[in-house]
C-alpha cells in the first residue's frame, strides 16, 4: 500500500489522467446501458407490461407483436393446449388519431378479452377501462381524462373515441403513444380506419397456464 501511495505521489499527472479516463469509461458504459434500457423499453415495454404469463404468437410474426395474425383454427388449438386455463384475445394496431382534438398522431392501440391476459399489469394512476369506450394509456404521452379520437380515412364518418381512465409506466410498443382497451374498443377502432374489414383477428392469444 505504501508503495502505491509513493507512485502516485511521484507521478500525479499520470495517476489523475488514468483516473479520468476509468471515470470516463464508467460514464459512457451507464450512458450506453440507459439508452439500451429506455429504447427497449420504448419498443417492447407493453410487452413486457401486459398482465398475461404466456404470449403466444403466430410462427410467422417472429414474436413481433402487428406482425402476427392467429386464426380461428389456430386459436381453438392453442385453447385446446393441455394445461392451458385461460385463453384470451390480444390486438395491436397502428391508428391516426388526435388527443382532445390536437394534431393528428400515430397511436398504438391494444386490445383485449380478459384485463388478466393482455390489460397492464400495474397502473400508476387511476384504474382499468369498465366500458369499451375507455382506455389505459402508456404515462409519458397521456393524462387521465385524455380524449383519443381514432379517424377514420373517410372524413365524413365519425371518429371512435376513447377516453383515458388509467396510466401505467414504461407501456409504450414500437416508441408510439399507446393504449390498452377492452376488445370491444380495439375492434371499433380498426373497423373505424378499415371499414372494409370482414373480420378482426387477433395478433395473438393470451394464456393462463393451470397451476
Amino acid at each position: 500500500m505504501f508503495l502505491a501511495l509513493k507512485e502516485i505521489k511521484r507521478a500525479k499527472v499520470r495517476f489523475g489522467l488514468l483516473m479520468s479516463a476509468i471515470g470516463l469509461l464508467v460514464f459512457l458504459i451507464l450512458t450506453q446501458q440507459a439508452l439500451q434500457d429506455g429504447l427497449l423499453t420504448g419498443f417492447v415495454g407493453a410487452i413486457e407490461r401486459q398482465s398475461a404469463p404466456v404470449v403466444v404468437y403466430s410462427v410467422d410474426g417472429q414474436r413481433t407483436l402487428q406482425g402476427s395474425i392467429v386464426t380461428p383454427d389456430l386459436q381453438q388449438t392453442i385453447e385446446g393446449v393441455d394445461g392451458v386455463a385461460a385463453a384470451g384475445r390480444i390486438g395491436q394496431g397502428t391508428f391516426t388519431a388526435t388527443i382532445d382534438g390536437g394534431d393528428q398522431i400515430d397511436v398504438a392501440i391494444i386490445g383485449y378479452d380478459d384485463p388478466d391476459l393482455g390489460a397492464p399489469d400495474r397502473l400508476s394512476a387511476g384504474r382499468l377501462p369498465k366500458t369499451d369506450a375507455e382506455a389505459v394509456g402508456s404515462s409519458v404521452d397521456f393524462s387521465v381524462g385524455d380524449e383519443v379520437a381514432v379517424f377514420p380515412p373517410d372524413s365524413g364518418t365519425d371518429p371512435v373515441t376513447l377516453t383515458v381512465v388509467g396510466l401505467a409506466d414504461d407501456a409504450q410498443i414500437q416508441v408510439t403513444p399507446t393504449l390498452f382497451t377492452p376488445w370491444a374498443g380495439y375492434e371499433a377502432a380498426v373497423r373505424a380506419s378499415n371499414p372494409d374489414a370482414t373480420a378482426v383477428l387477433p395478433n395473438a392469444i393470451g394464456v393462463r397456464p393451470k397451476a
